[in-house]
């Protein structure tokens, strides 16, 4: 969370990287074994890396498929629900709502 001191955000901002070029992104894109590895050579976050790859194929032009960063673990819905029932207190009003199958 932002500290705020009277009524200003003080938290420190992650420097602005420098612009990158299209053609400069892409050459270093498909040069790169990851999308750590653009954004480490670029100043770039993974996010934006990603992002900006993604904006590139759907406008026709062919990036290279990067690994997975990392491991995505799906979540656990009934788990989740069972230990957020442990967690509350006694007389909490709770909000529940049914998820769709889009949702899940």
């Amino acid at each position: 969370m932002s500290e705020i001191t009277q009524g200003h955000d003080v938290t420190p901002k992650r420097a602005r990287a420098k612009p990158v070029a299209a053609k400069e992104f892409i050459t270093i894109y498909q040069a790169s074994e990851s999308v750590a590895e653009v954004a480490e050579k670029t100043g770039l976050t993974v996010h934006t890396v990603s992002q900006r790859a993604s904006t590139y194929r759907k406008k026709g032009v062919p990036m290279r498929a990067m690994p997975n960063t990392g491991t995505t673990v799906r979540n656990d819905w009934n788990e989740l629900a069972e230990l957020a029932r442990t967690l509350l207190p006694e007389d909490a009003t709770t909000v529940v709502s049914a998820a769709t199958e889009e949702e899940e």
